[in-house]
């Protein structure tokens, strides 16, 4: 095949056919590069034994924890989904947008303050309870590593987790009490439903506004803090997230057995 700058990593998965022609196991991908017209490289494994089709794509998926486990960092599940936010937070991108699990590892590459925040998280039954690690640890990467604020993100973890001297108005306890108040009447735990009064707060604290009663309205889209754009632009390196772009989201039609096995592995392409 040609080369072709397309983002496409050979990883050693192969397209399997079966003996009588038929294809077992790469509609998908093979689809992908019909409606792309563009040729990737692929191995293929002909002449498989029809019957061995169900034994194939059993396992379970890997999710982005599973690499960051593999990387060696401890409480992956929580760091996977707070690399997330921030990612999505950067490109202000929906909320049910997949990030790739290399973004996610940049992500955690760039912003080391995220395993210190992730510590004080864990330890921390309070915050544990009231408030997921996806949800509030980007917030304190933000403050800390962009906004260059980690006084007022150390000012959130601690008031959140006890409480103490938070006066009227402050923000923070705003936020506690509308935290507490939210999961013990069992609200969800979803980004889409918190996330917004994270973002509120934090406008708030760097705006030195007061907030006495949090709304949470659900979003669908990850919103940037007010002053996102202002701090990164004093950013000038690998903290910009300006090379981890979005894929891109198109839908198509799974191709037919036939139309692939013509235009592709037949070398009709």
């Amino acid at each position: 095949f040609p080369s072709h700058d397309t983002g496409w990593k050979l990883n050693g998965e192969t397209v399997i056919v079966d003996r009588n022609g038929q294809l077992m196991d790469g509609q998908h991908r093979l689809s992908a590069v019909v409606v792309a017209n563009v040729p990737v490289p692929m191995l293929i494994v002909w002449d498989a034994e029809p019957s061995a089709f169900t034994t194939i794509d059993t396992g379970r998926s890997r999710k982005n924890s599973d690499f960051m486990s593999a990387l060696g960092h401890k409480q992956a599940t929580r760091l996977a989904a707070a690399a997330a936010t921030i990612w999505k937070m950067y490109w202000e991108i929906p909320v049910q947008t997949k990030c790739p699990a290399e973004y996610a590892i940049q992500v955690v590459e760039r912003y080391p303050s995220i395993d210190g925040w992730m510590a004080r998280y864990v330890g921390s039954k309070t915050l544990r309870s009231i408030i997921p690690a996806g949800t509030i640890i980007p917030a304190l990467v933000y403050l800390s590593d962009i906004a260059n604020k980690p006084e007022l993100a150390a000012r959130i973890v601690d008031g959140l987790d006890r409480g103490m001297n938070l006066a009227d108005g402050d923000p923070i306890l705003a936020l506690r009490n509308r935290m507490i108040n939210y999961r013990s009447s069992g609200g969800r735990t979803d980004i889409s439903s918190l996330w917004p009064a994270v973002v509120k707060t934090v406008n708030a604290l760097e705006a030195g506004e007061q907030i006495t009663k949090l709304q949470i309205p659900k979003t669908s889209i990850i919103q940037r803090p007010a002053k996102f754009a202002a701090h990164m632009s004093l950013i000038a390196d690998a903290r910009d997230l300006r090379d981890l772009t979005p894929p891109t989201q198109f839908t198509f039609k799974v191709r037919s057995q036939n139309d692939i096995m013509n235009k592709i592995v037949m070398g009709n392409f």
